[in-house]
């Protein structure tokens, strides 16, 4: 009997209990796993990586549009790309503001009972003085940001450019700024940057001449910010609202050089094509002065290291920041020349208060295809030594005024034959 009992729990104890052979099988299967095995770990932790990442992204998204979606629609920035009001800049992107009702629910509303209209009304009269006291803020966020950005910038200028003056010295460098005390205005034309618009609008609203005065009338009727006494110039940079408009600089001065060089049949661009053709000339291999003035003699003239391009006489193309000193003056409206109806509106209704309406136009928008194609047939004449050497000289005008780096003057390739 024992031994009966010892021989049927022997076969139970070797049934429940894994003998030798199994647990060495077993722990090669654990700690070395086979390449199938690892396959499959490795797809499982990818998936719950992936999973995960999803999850996280979704939910981002979501309390966006959900931040989003309390908004209201405004007007875009004065230097931002979109034209159209339903976008907005927040947080470095332009993004899409809730929509506005469509036309099926005005509809309704409008055929409903004289209450519901009466509402809309009101409802309508709200978000327009939202929307605008909204757009002021936005404008005015932007004006804190550019002074922010400006000030930075004119500490790496000072850093460049070592020009130490007194008060006195800087007031009287200011001979581009006109002062339009009616207005408690003091706006600082750029020859080549809408001047003649912009000095037909200050003159407007002198309201001393009419709509076809220019240049003569200009400088009989708007004085300069140089000429009073250096403590009513400083009360006026201090108290007036200050305006000035930039354009690329390259772009600027190919500008200058077609229409007072080039170009002829003009009185003034004849007379002044006979006072500089002799100076530019001696930059020339080639002198003969019977010849007209190359673009190349021209960007030789003013690339010239020794050449000094701070003279009242140069103010055709001077540097914006030595005519305009945004680092000594803080304009409160830097508007640009490849947005000049879009911003010249903007000034006359918000910063100067006025219902003035004129026919402004981009006449030279560098982000278009014929006029970007022009400056660079031209550019493409110039060595890439003698560009390089234009641009350390107009390098503040670049950075302080946020344009990208001129690639396409050394862009060599679309015009070589």
């Amino acid at each position: 009997m024992s031994v009966v009992y010892m021989y049927t729990h022997s076969q139970r104890v070797s049934k429940t209990q894994p003998s030798t052979l199994e647990m060495y099988l077993r722990c090669k299967a654990w700690f070395f796993p086979s390449r199938k095995d690892i396959i499959k770990l490795i797809f499982v932790i990818g998936s719950m990586a992936v999973l995960k990442i999803c999850l996280e992204w979704k939910h981002s998204s979501a309390s966006k549009h959900a931040d989003v979606s309390k908004e209201v629609n405004v007007v875009p920035l004065e230097f931002s790309s979109r034209q159209d009001p339903g976008f907005y800049k927040r947080g470095g992107h332009f993004v899409r503001a809730k929509s506005r009702p469509s036309k099926t629910k005005k509809a309704k509303l409008r055929r409903g009972s004289g209450r519901e209209e009466a509402m809309l009304r009101e409802i309508s009269s709200k978000l327009s003085i939202k929307k605008n006291n909204v757009s002021r803020e936005f404008h005015k966020n932007e004006k804190r940001n550019l002074q922010l950005g400006m000030a930075e910038r004119c500490d790496k200028l000072h850093r460049m450019v070592q020009n130490i003056q007194t008060t006195e010295q800087l007031v009287r460098s200011l001979r581009n700024i006109f002062v339009l005390d009616e207005k408690k205005l003091l706006f600082c034309y750029v020859p080549k940057i809408a001047c003649t618009n912009w000095k037909r609008i200050l003159l407007i609203l002198k309201a001393t001449v009419d709509h076809m005065s220019i240049h003569q009338l200009a400088d009989e009727n708007l004085p300069i910010l140089s000429t009073y006494k250096v403590n009513d110039a400083l009360r006026r940079i201090k108290e007036y609202k200050k305006l000035l408009f930039v354009r690329e600089p390259f772009s600027r001065l190919l500008s200058a050089y077609r229409d007072k060089l080039e170009k002829s049949g003009r009185v003034d661009s004849d007379r002044f094509r006979k006072d500089w053709s002799a100076s530019m000339k001696s930059f020339s291999r080639v002198r003969d002065p019977k010849d007209d003035v190359t673009f190349l003699e021209y960007i030789n003239y003013l690339a010239d290291p020794l050449h000094p391009i701070n003279q009242p006489k140069d103010e055709h193309w001077n540097p914006i920041y030595q005519l305009c000193r945004p680092c000594d003056v803080q304009y409160d409206f830097i508007g640009r020349m490849e947005n000049l109806e879009r911003d010249s509106e903007y000034v006359l209704k918000h910063v100067i208060d006025s219902d003035l309406k004129l026919n402004l136009h981009n006449s030279t928008n560098f982000t278009n295809s014929s006029s970007a194609d022009i400056v660079r047939q031209y550019y493409s004449q110039i060595p890439v030594q003698t560009v390089m050497q234009l641009y350390k000289k107009y390098r503040p005008d670049f950075e302080l005024f946020s344009y990208p780096f001129p690639w396409f003057a050394f862009n060599r390739s679309s015009f070589e034959d």
